[in-house]
């Protein structure tokens, strides 16, 4: 990935509170893959976002500009040793991902995992799901 961008507003309909839509776009000279690397530039820029009493609604990460392995040109001041060992390391925690199950192994600032999704209160699928279809019976 070559660029990441995180974003955070506020909720728009509530006209009594402070309102904003913020967003920081963080380029990285040479793409990356390192969980690390993406996740602390991650935390900078939201932290840069924060803005005392805002009630943001929503926030989040977009990877942009991704890139594939075999097409990364490395620049002539990186450091080899230093980005081998961030690609097996990233390979390492990907391999115990993959083999007992997405986020088994995860950063510390990734938290515990206790915030709730709003899809749960999402209405149902009439037109695409058939198991949101409601049942009916004729007696």
């Amino acid at each position: 990935m070559k660029e990441l961008s995180v974003f955070a507003y506020t909720n728009r309909f509530k006209d009594y509170d402070h309102q904003l839509y913020a967003t920081q776009l963080v380029s990285f000279a040479t793409p990356t893959a390192d969980s690390r690397t993406i996740v602390q530039q991650a935390v900078v820029a939201a932290r840069e976002l924060y803005r005392p009493g805002y009630g943001f609604k929503k926030a989040g990460v977009v990877a942009t500009q991704i890139v594939p392995n075999r097409k990364i040109v490395r620049s002539f001041f990186d450091n080899v040793d230093t980005l081998d060992r961030e690609h097996r390391l990233t390979a390492a925690l990907d391999a115990v991902n993959q083999t007992f199950g997405r986020g088994t192994v995860k950063l510390a600032v990734q938290g515990g995992g206790n915030v709730k999704s709003t899809c749960e209160r999402q209405s149902p699928h009439y037109t695409t799901l058939w198991t949101d279809l409601p049942e009916v019976s004729v007696k």
